[in-house]
């Protein structure tokens, strides 16, 4: 595995003990990333997407990195920098002063993306696809400047469109990785959230090293015969299931897939590399479920399996919210029935992510259901036992 594959690998394993239930949004963050494009977080007010994030950026040491909070007032300047008053008076240009904002850096971080002005979504468009600054050049001879963009990270509590706004549809396909970031929902990983401190990575990565394999290894992973036919198959699911993917957003899919592959150590897109387009190709939040589904029973069975066990993991974490109110007695018996389940389907996801591994098949899903179980574990000792999921060995 490349070594930068290793750092990052080990950055997404402490930011998922980091962040309690967010493992599948740090392995989306970190593949976007990995295939300069852009993502994007909905999620409620207070789910930790911006420091997230925030904690991401920080993690690539020597990159440089812009952050604002949009808003429907907000000028589109506030985010590519003032205008130049000497550049006016002088040359009767109109030149941005870009050092310290969004078209002078490597990532930028735009919270409340949902709420920005008609006006900012019209002028970052080719700022997200072209990485171009529309501003004249006289030196060049051109009508916009290259800028150093790698990728753009936005967090709301809605979509930003509004369906109404064809700038706002275009600036929407301009962001192919979205996912979702919800309260958490087990109380042993909310306690660990309420107890714990968000503190700066150690698991980081220079950026020198990350801009080579952005711009040299992941564009060199080779794609196969088989994932090909796989992304045909894909490809006429989604279109019998009446989901509308468009020609853009398939081709911003390729360097996805790499990143993947780069991700699990490989040389070569594999089948289960298409199981990352999950977070692709929805454009409304409820088509969600489907689109998972979708891509995962194309991609890989394997990835099919862990969510059969994730349904069972479900079936159990939702007789514990039942049993809350029942006599302690009751409690301690069905305790021992639940955990006995657990126990059975740790070890079957396990097997899974063995033969996963064995395979160099993607593992994402696996430990995302992984993750789940163990979770569901402690909440099984927390609300029905009363007991400290901090004290226990899970």
């Amino acid at each position: 595995m490349h070594p930068v594959a290793k750092r990052l690998n080990l950055l997404i394993e402490e930011l998922s003990e980091m962040f309690p239930e967010r493992r599948k949004v740090i392995e989306a963050v970190i593949i976007a990333i990995l295939a300069k494009q852009h993502f994007f977080a909905l999620g409620p007010p207070g789910t930790g997407k911006t420091a997230l994030f925030t904690n991401i950026f920080k993690a690539i040491v020597g990159a440089r990195h812009f952050e604002a909070l949009l808003s429907k007032n907000l000028p589109s300047e506030a985010i590519l920098g003032p205008y130049s008053l000497k550049q006016m008076r002088e040359n009767d240009l109109l030149v941005h002063q870009i050092n310290g904002y969004l078209p002078a850096v490597e990532f930028g971080t735009l919270d409340e993306m949902g709420k920005m002005s008609p006006s900012v979504g019209h002028d970052l468009l080719p700022i997200l696809n072209e990485r171009k600054l529309h501003q004249v050049d006289p030196v060049a001879g051109t009508s916009f400047i290259d800028i150093p963009l790698y990728t753009v990270g936005g967090a709301s509590n809605e979509v930003p469109t509004d369906g109404d706004n064809t700038d706002a549809e275009a600036f929407w396909d301009r962001i192919p990785v979205r996912v979702v970031v919800d309260y958490i929902q087990e109380t042993a990983n909310w306690l660990k959230m309420l107890h714990g401190d968000i503190t700066d990575p150690v698991n980081t990565v220079d950026w020198a090293d990350l801009k080579q394999v952005i711009d040299v290894d992941v564009p060199a992973i080779l794609f196969t015969t088989a994932v090909d036919d796989r992304l045909v198959t894909l490809r006429d699911a989604i279109r019998s299931s009446d989901l509308v993917v468009g020609d853009r957003r398939w081709k911003q899919m390729v360097p996805l897939l790499k990143a993947s592959a780069f991700l699990a150590g490989r040389g070569t897109v594999e089948v289960g590399d298409i199981a990352v387009l999950r977070h692709v190709l929805w454009e409304d939040p409820a088509d969600i479920a489907t689109v998972e589904r979708l891509t995962i029973g194309v991609a890989d069975p394997l990835a099919r399996k862990a969510l059969d066990q994730l349904d069972l993991v479900e079936e159990v974490a939702q007789e514990v919210r039942d049993a809350k109110g029942l006599a302690a007695e009751k409690k301690a018996g069905l305790t021992v029935e639940l955990n006995a389940r657990l126990a059975v389907i740790a070890t079957d996801v396990a097997a899974i992510l063995t033969e996963a591994e064995g395979k160099g098949s993607s593992t994402t899903k696996i430990k995302e259901v992984q993750d789940r179980v163990k979770a569901v574990q402690r909440s099984v000792f927390a609300d029905l036992m009363n007991m400290d999921p901090t004290l226990l060995n899970i």
